[in-house]
């Protein structure tokens, strides 16, 4: 996969939305969102990934690293971002996000897929 491509990307699912943390969404959504876009961004300290979800159209939130390697996983196994998100924008799955304490103490945030 082309990171051109998947800025171009970056740009259409991101633009003139604002960014919600992770546990705001948690508390506002305790029963899941329904994802509809999503995007690898490349960034200085490694990729990243930025999620739409059904819910709030104009919001969009980042994924930690269990986000974007499955993301990636997707992407491998569907052929790109671009199928990625058509699926994304079709199905609308739904996903719990669970907060959870790494073994020295950090909070990362894991999901499951309705």
């Amino acid at each position: 996969m082309a990171f051109t491509k998947t800025k171009k990307q970056y740009v259409n699912i991101l633009e003139g939305k604002e960014n919600i943390k992770i546990p705001d969404i948690l508390e506002k959504y305790p029963k899941g969102i329904h994802l509809t876009g999503a995007s690898v961004i490349k960034a200085k300290k490694g990729d990243c990934s930025a999620f739409t979800f059904e819910e709030e159209p104009n919001i969009f939130f980042f994924g930690g690293k269990v986000f974007t390697d499955t993301l990636k996983e997707w992407i491998a196994e569907k052929g790109g971002i671009i199928n990625v998100n058509n699926e994304l924008a079709t199905d609308k799955p739904l996903i719990d996000i669970v907060a959870c304490v790494s073994k020295d103490g950090n909070t990362y945030y894991d999901f499951n897929i309705e």
